[in-house]
């Protein structure tokens, strides 16, 4: 009996591992205009996209960074997670439609070592994400949308 009780327990832990390991991770698409590694043409083109189509800009305070990409303040980072520098990737909690540059290495799916210029990231096949979509293409034809693996987990 006691085998039999171990065994069960044992294996309880390993399913609640392995879904909680897949659980810090959210599929998110995101619409995005442009793509370069080069953060002032990336913010260029971010603030002209707002512009032309009319979408809230919204940087989320984050500033190129040589050692990840992009980072809070030094500041900030301290305060909210601990350590400098940081990045949250869009996709973990501010699903919509704004215009933000992100920072490629974040994403799994995605190519690394590009700044992207994002307009929208909703979960796959959102409406919104759809009629943005529509309307960026007509302004920018390489606009894509494309999927990927966000981390949910806790940064600390």
């Amino acid at each position: 009996m006691k085998e039999i009780f171990l065994f069960l327990f044992v294996c309880w832990g390993l399913i609640v591992q392995a879904q909680t390991k897949e659980s810090t991770y959210v599929k998110k698409e995101f619409l995005i205009i442009y793509s370069g590694n080069d953060y002032a043409s990336c913010h260029k083109k971010a603030v002209e996209a707002s512009t032309k189509l009319k979408v809230k800009l919204n940087l989320r305070q984050l500033n190129a960074n040589k050692a990840i990409g992009l980072s809070l303040s030094e500041m900030n980072c301290e305060s909210e997670h601990g350590f400098f520098p940081c990045y949250v990737a869009r996709g973990k909690n501010d699903d919509g439609a704004y215009v933000s540059i992100e920072y490629s290495d974040a994403y799994i799916d995605f190519e690394k070592g590009n700044y992207l210029v994002i307009l929208s990231s909703y979960p796959g096949g959102h409406a919104g994400n759809r009629l943005l979509f529509e309307r960026a293409q007509k302004i920018y034809k390489e606009a894509v949308l494309k999927s990927s693996k966000v981390y949910t987990g806790c940064i600390h």
